[in-house]
């Protein structure tokens, strides 16, 4: 219904005629992703007190770029009523996490999340048990603050370093719970997405005009947003949709975090994926690229009214070292003095001349998509399992690619930014003869 709205889909469908003789015309199409699959995903929290009165959380998933750490630290948070400061988390170590079926995004917010809040919910019922003791009350007489067990009768209360204190000795009451969730339902997303198309009947050129999409998520724990959705078989997302991103996490007092992990860095002609929408995001998260040579290394650029990490505590494998740092410093020299925001649009002008004139009349059902210097041929029309028979033949021509997308339907190619022209088209005409060679096989 908010799709067929921001279409105005009554007024547009089927099509209309505009004055200069082109058709428009408009559709729509709805899609639906299982997360947290039943009777398949398990998850588990152990959560603790410690001596000082500060959470130690020790969860199974892996924190890959999809934010699990903050997500499941946020949610301890809100249930014991503190801030994230006051969560450690430790993430997967075979040896000592609790157990977990694997990290998957939605699925770790959905399955652990919810191992997360029964933990929390659990320790802070003994938090309460203990403080009701330490004060002579009864249990069912005393709320917890979050930073004090209150005896709702006499005013009595005792704080949770005290409380902390207090368990490390004489006591019976162990301030520590471990509890696991695995859901008997999935909460599928649902998306719709409507196309209002123009088409010249004369020529047989085809517009896309606008572009519209809703998505039914449940409630946004921690969002997060990429700009190029490299992955998932090389989306490039509208400027249009960037700036609506942008109002309604301003309007929402949201977080718009911009994960530009792959497409930053002079990927997409830009240093930043989404200048070209001229919106400021919150947070920008980078890594690999930004050392120069693909070191070690990875930064996150901040608000400042949101840097709340006191010192040491924003840490990881990625931090960088002496070399990455240096590399990162030449590297953005190079980037600066070579002026590489005009090589990238030149590079991308052959890329996309290329792709349009020798590769998709190989079969009128291959589809590409890109931006910049990362792109991609989507082989999904035809039989998406040939991508990755197109990778081993392109390996056999000392081509590297990759495969991304639904069912790993889509080549996607990323040459380097530094890629001398002829050099790249010589690998353009190893991909055409590639997707040939797949396209006639079929």
């Amino acid at each position: 219904a908010k799709v067929k709205e921001m279409i105005d889909w009554d007024n547009t469908y089927p099509c209309r005629r505009m004055p200069d003789g082109k058709i428009r015309s408009v559709g729509i199409g709805l899609a639906m992703q299982g997360s947290g699959i039943s009777g398949v995903d398990v998850g588990s929290a152990s959560l603790k007190m410690n001596d000082e009165g500060f959470y130690t959380l020790r969860i199974g998933a892996a924190d890959m770029g999809t934010g699990c750490d903050t997500i499941l630290a946020q949610i301890a948070a809100e249930v014991l009523e503190c801030e994230m400061d006051d969560i450690t988390v430790f993430g997967a170590d075979t040896d000592a996490s609790p157990y977990d079926s694997g990290s998957y995004a939605s699925s770790t917010t959905y399955v652990t999340g919810k191992a997360v809040e029964k933990a929390a919910l659990e320790l802070r019922d003994k938090v309460c048990a203990l403080g009701a003791k330490m004060i002579g009350c009864e249990k069912d007489r005393v709320i917890f603050d979050g930073e004090s067990v209150i005896c709702e009768e006499t005013g009595a209360s005792v704080t949770r370093a005290e409380i902390a204190a207090s368990s490390q000795c004489g006591n019976t009451i162990s301030l520590e719970a471990v509890q696991m969730h695995t859901s008997p339902t999935s909460p599928p997303p649902f998306m719709a997405g409507a196309a209002e198309v123009e088409i010249d009947p004369e020529t047989g050129e085809t517009e896309v005009i606008r572009y519209m999409a809703a998505v039914d998520c449940g409630t946004p724990v921690n969002p997060n947003l990429a700009r190029v959705q490299a992955e998932g078989g090389i989306n490039v997302a509208t400027v249009q949709w960037l700036k609506d991103i942008r109002r309604i996490c301003t309007e929402h007092d949201i977080v718009m975090i911009v994960d530009d992990i792959q497409v930053g860095n002079g990927r997409t002609g830009t240093f930043f994926s989404f200048e070209r929408a001229g919106i400021v995001p919150d947070m920008v998260i980078l890594s690999k690229s930004i050392s120069g040579l693909g070191l070690p290394m990875s930064l996150v650029l901040i608000k400042p009214e949101l840097d709340i990490f006191r010192p040491a505590e924003h840490n990881g494998t990625f931090r960088g070292n002496q070399l990455a740092f240096v590399g990162c410093k030449a590297g953005l020299e190079f980037f600066k003095n070579s002026k590489m925001e005009t090589v990238v649009a030149e590079k991308e002008k052959i890329i996309r001349k290329y792709i349009e004139k020798e590769i998709l009349p190989l079969d009128s059902r291959l589809v590409h998509r890109g931006i910049g210097l990362i792109h991609g041929i989507d082989l999904s029309g035809i039989n998406p399992k040939l991508a990755i028979e197109g990778v081993h033949k392109a390996f056999d021509k000392n081509v590297i690619l990759e495969v991304a997308g639904r069912h790993d339907g889509t080549l996607k190619i990323m040459p380097p930014l530094t890629i001398e022209e002829n050099v790249l088209v010589e690998g353009l005409e190893i991909l055409k003869s590639v997707i040939s060679e797949l396209v006639s096989e079929k």
